[in-house]
């Protein structure tokens, strides 16, 4: 019971112990007052936790964010080829979806296949050094064309460009174009 209802229920019910009215009027100010003071003392403590909140939820959200980010990024660097310098001695590889230039230079290696860099990381596609004086570039495109690995080749210089255009029995179409 509080102090307000405490004092009430004292002159209610035992009327000999009578508080004069100015001592009642007094008690019930001083109660008042303090139960001001409890509202503005939440009041401002609402705000703060308020305040608070926004805080966290938006330390949460660049959390998030940057975690996002973080967890986006590739883990495998590529190396950017700015102006493509065109030559003989390169091909252009759009490769299966889930292999790596890697795993061609690893199944051409007596080409002497070495990536340059990607073309499209979306469509996964290659740039690749070869040697001349082991296979011309013509022949490189029809073995490349043959692999499982790998869905269309072409020379950068442009001369000549192997496609897939379709399959039968396992057995790639491939149109060459001058």
């Amino acid at each position: 019971m509080d102090e307000l209802s405490l004092i009430i229920y004292r002159k209610a019910h035992f009327p000999e112990n009578r508080m004069d009215d100015n001592r009642f009027l007094a008690d019930i100010i001083v109660l008042n007052s303090r139960i001001q003071e409890c509202n503005r003392l939440i009041i401002s403590l609402n705000s703060v936790m308020k305040s608070l909140a926004l805080r966290i939820t938006q330390l949460l959200l660049i959390l998030g964010v940057f975690l996002f980010m973080m967890a986006c990024s590739s883990k495998t660097r590529v190396a950017q080829i700015s102006p493509i310098e065109k030559g003989p001695d390169m091909v252009e590889i759009f490769m299966a979806k889930s292999i790596t230039m890697k795993q061609i230079e690893q199944e051409f290696s007596s080409y002497e296949l070495k990536s340059k860099g990607l073309a499209s990381r979306s469509q996964n596609i290659a740039i690749f050094n070869f040697n001349t004086a082991k296979i011309s570039g013509t022949e490189l495109l029809s073995i490349l064309i043959d692999s499982e690995m790998i869905l269309a080749a072409k020379l950068v210089d442009g001369t000549m460009s192997g496609i897939q255009s379709g399959e039968s029995e396992k057995k790639k179409t491939v149109i060459l174009k001058q």
